[in-house]
C-alpha cells in the first residue's frame, strides 16, 4: 500500500502538485521512520525533489541530506533507486558548487557496466555447467540403455539357446519317427504287391506305381532278406532327394485305373475336370485305388496334414459334408 502512495505523490509532482505531493510523501515518511523502513532514503529523496521543483532549495538540501545519511548500501544493488539517488545528488552539488562532475556517473556507469559482464559471466558459466551436467546425464543414460540392451540380448540369447536345446532333439525324434512312419508305409505297400487276396485291383495299381517309383525293380535285382538298396531308396523317396513327379508316368497310370475300375480317371475327369486341378484328381485316383494317407503322403512327397488339407478342398469343391467318403461319392455319382 505504502508503495502505491509513494507513486501517487510521485504522479502529483510530475503534474506540478508539488505541494500536494509533499503532504502525501510525508505520511508515508511517517510510516517509514516508525519502523525504520529501508526505503526511508527515497522517501527523503522524494521530498527534496519536490521542493527542488517549488524552487525552495534549503528544504530541498536539507532532505538530500537526510537522504544521504539514511542511504544503505543495499540499495546500490538496485538499479532504479541507484540512479534516482544518483542524479538527485548530482543535481543538488551542482546547486551547491555550481560545478558539474562527471566522476560519480562515470564510477557508476563503469560498476553498472562490471556488474552487468560479471552476471552474464556467471549466466555463461551456470549455463555451461547446466549443459555439462545434461550431457553427461544423456551420456548415464546411454550407458544404462546399452547395459539394458546387452541384458536383454544376452538373455533373449539364453532362451534362444534354451528352446534350443529342448526343441531340436525333439524335433529330430519326430523327423525319425516320420521318416521311419514313411518307411514303413512304403514297405507295406511292397509287402501287399507280393500276394493275391481280394485286393488284388488295388494291389494291381500300386504295383505298378511302386514300379514306377523304382521299387520293385530293386527289390528284384536285391532279393536279400535286408534289402539294403531298398531301404536306401525308400530313404530318398521319403526325404524328398528323389522327386516322385519326375519317376511317375500319370498317364501311364491313368489307362491302368481306367482299365481296374471301369474307367473311373475317365469318368471324374470328363465330370469334374473343371472342377478339380490335375493334382486332385490325382488324389482322387490313389484313395480309388485304396491308398491310405499316409501311403499318399509318402508317394506324393506331401505332409500327411497337407494331404488332409487337399481332401478337404476336395470335398468343398464338389459339395460334400465335411466326412463323407470322397471315393464312395465319385463311385455313385459316376
Amino acid at each position: 500500500m505504502d508503495y502505491v502512495v509513494r507513486n501517487y505523490a510521485d504522479f502529483l509532482s510530475d503534474a506540478g502538485k508539488n505541494k500536494e505531493a509533499i503532504d502525501v510523501q510525508r505520511r508515508v515518511l511517517q510510516k517509514y521512520e516508525e519502523v525504520g523502513h529501508p526505503l526511508l532514503s527515497f522517501s527523503y529523496l522524494s521530498l527534496s525533489r519536490y521542493y527542488l521543483n517549488m524552487g525552495q532549495i534549503d528544504s530541498a538540501r536539507y532532505y538530500m541530506q537526510k537522504g544521504d545519511s539514511t542511504w544503505l548500501l543495499s540499495m546500490q544493488r538496485d538499479l532504479l533507486l541507484n540512479t534516482y539517488y544518483l542524479v538527485q545528488k548530482t543535481l543538488m552539488d551542482y546547486i551547491d558548487t555550481r560545478t558539474f562532475t562527471i566522476r560519480d556517473v562515470a564510477f557508476f556507469s563503469n560498476r553498472t557496466y562490471n556488474d552487468f559482464v560479471r552476471d552474464q559471466r556467471l549466466i555463461a558459466q551456470k549455463g555451461k555447467e547446466r549443459l555439462l551436467l545434461q550431457q553427461q546425464n544423456i551420456n548415464l543414460q546411454l550407458e544404462k540403455q546399452k547395459e539394458r540392451t546387452f541384458f536383454v540380448a544376452l538373455v533373449s540369447l539364453c532362451i534362444l539357446l534354451l528352446v534350443a536345446v529342448v526343441w531340436y532333439p525333439q524335433r529330430r525324434k519326430r523327423l525319425l519317427v516320420e521318416k521311419e512312419e514313411e518307411l514303413e508305409a512304403l514297405r507295406r505297400l511292397l509287402q501287399e504287391t507280393e500276394g493275391d487276396d481280394r485286393n488284388g485291383n488295388h494291389h494291381f495299381v500300386k504295383k505298378m506305381l511302386l514300379q514306377q517309383l523304382g521299387l520293385i525293380r530293386m527289390v528284384a535285382t536285391n532279393p536279400s532278406s535286408d534289402h539294403q538298396e531298398l531301404l536306401v531308396q525308400m530313404g530318398k523317396i521319403a526325404s524328398k532327394d528323389v522327386v516322385a513327379d519326375d519317376l511317375l508316368v500319370w498317364s501311364d497310370l491313368y489307362k491302368t485305373i481306367d482299365m481296374v475300375y471301369n474307367g473311373f480317371y475317365t469318368r471324374i475327369s470328363q465330370k469334374y475336370g473343371n472342377i478339380l486341378n490335375e493334382e486332385e484328381l490325382q488324389l482322387c485316383c490313389l484313395l480309388k485305388s485304396d491308398f491310405s494317407t499316409k501311403e499318399i503322403s509318402v508317394v506324393t512327397q506331401q505332409s500327411i496334414r497337407t494331404v488332409y488339407q487337399r481332401k478337404t478342398v476336395i470335398r468343398q469343391k464338389l459339395g460334400m459334408e465335411e466326412k463323407e467318403d470322397i471315393v464312395e461319392f465319385l463311385s455313385k455319382d459316376t
